[in-house]
């Protein structure tokens, strides 16, 4: 029933997608000291998911680039802090 609703309206779950992982990069770009850089790649990655229907391998290979560029650059999804011994 969820999933023939979101089937018929699949520019509302575009945009929930979005939302989502929106929140997800933006809520981890604030906790980290470099919201000003950050903040700009996550929506860099999230926003063309948007048009991943009608391009989704330019949408792949954009939102591939702006994660490594955040992973790579700010350990942004390293759940270990730098220096703890391990």
């Amino acid at each position: 029933m969820v999933v023939n609703w979101l089937v018929r309206h699949p520019r509302i779950t575009d945009w929930a997608l979005v939302l989502v992982a929106l929140a997800t990069l933006g809520g981890a770009a604030v906790r980290h000291g470099h919201p000003a850089l950050e903040i700009p790649l996550a929506l860099v990655a999230c926003l063309p998911l948007l048009a991943r229907r009608s391009h989704p391998l330019a949408v792949l290979a954009i939102t591939t680039g702006a994660t490594m560029v955040l992973v790579a650059g700010w350990d942004l999804y390293n759940p270990m802090p730098a220096g703890n011994g391990l």
